[in-house]
């Protein structure tokens, strides 16, 4: 579930039928049955956007079951259904005896909502609508991308798209290797070739040592693009077979979905 909003439906505005509350909130009278006074009921009504296109074994964006379990309602009325198109729009009235169920269910809006497997049990997650922008920590069209593999080398959450990350590869491939040839060429001038040699060895050495963090936080943040959890990083450590997973795995495109790992 995700653009989830508040609405006021047109009939909240019979006053014979329904008294207000406060904003997105009503109670229900019911004037033709006797003891109505004792029939306190709350009423809200959501407005949210499914993920019609789910597969059968993944995460679910319509966790409504979960969502009546957890704020204690029920759904009173479907006022819309699903039509068959892509990402079907949905407005569901819901209704509690307990008027701060109803505010806690208020919470969810500007809110996605889904499942999620945890070991043998599904739970509910809610997160903010911009959840997948604050996961970036990168622009994907950055015009800066050696300023921008520096800056994050203490970030290991958060993504790095595909091309960006490539390019930052390629870049710093390219200035380690122009350092190297222009020490060569620097020194062998007036230096015996053994010490060109130490000054050259030394150089990578250093370079090896400033490169570790922001090297390591850009593999994280590429595998945390495609939605896995950035530990699938130490795969390299898997003898023989581990440098190549890790390779598909820089490989792959951004995925869009929520990153489940977090």
């Amino acid at each position: 579930m995700k653009n989830i909003k508040s609405i006021v439906l047109d009939r909240y505005a019979d006053t014979t039928r329904y008294e207000y509350v406060e904003p997105g909130i009503y109670k229900t009278i019911y004037p033709d049955l006797p003891f109505a006074d004792a029939m306190t009921n709350y009423v809200t009504t959501l407005s949210f956007t499914l993920e019609a296109k789910r597969g059968e074994l993944e995460n679910t964006q319509y966790p409504e079951e979960d969502i009546l379990d957890r704020f204690l309602v029920y759904v009173r009325d479907f006022v819309k259904e699903p039509n068959g198109v892509d990402d079907p729009i949905m407005i569901h009235e819901f209704e509690s005896t307990e008027l701060n169920d109803i505010r806690s269910l208020l919470s969810l809006v500007g809110k996605n909502v889904y499942n999620y497997t945890e070991g043998d049990y599904i739970k509910l997650k809610i997160e903010p609508e911009n959840a997948y922008e604050d996961l970036s920590t990168s622009d994907p069209d950055s015009d800066h991308p050696i300023f921008d593999y520096w800056i994050h080398l203490f970030t290991f959450k958060g993504r790095l798209p595909r091309k960006l990350f490539w390019k930052q590869m390629l870049i710093n491939g390219i200035l380690i290797f122009i350092t190297q040839l222009v020490t060569i060429l620097l020194f062998s001038t007036f230096l015996s070739d053994q010490t060109v040699e130490k000054i050259t060895t030394a150089l990578i050495t250093i370079q090896m040592i400033t490169n570790f963090l922001p090297f390591f936080s850009a593999l994280a943040r590429r595998v945390r693009d495609s939605t896995r959890s950035g530990w699938f990083t130490f795969v390299f450590l898997i003898p023989y077979v581990g440098l190549f997973i890790l390779l598909i795995l820089l490989l792959l495109p951004t995925n869009k979905k929520h990153n489940l790992s977090e």
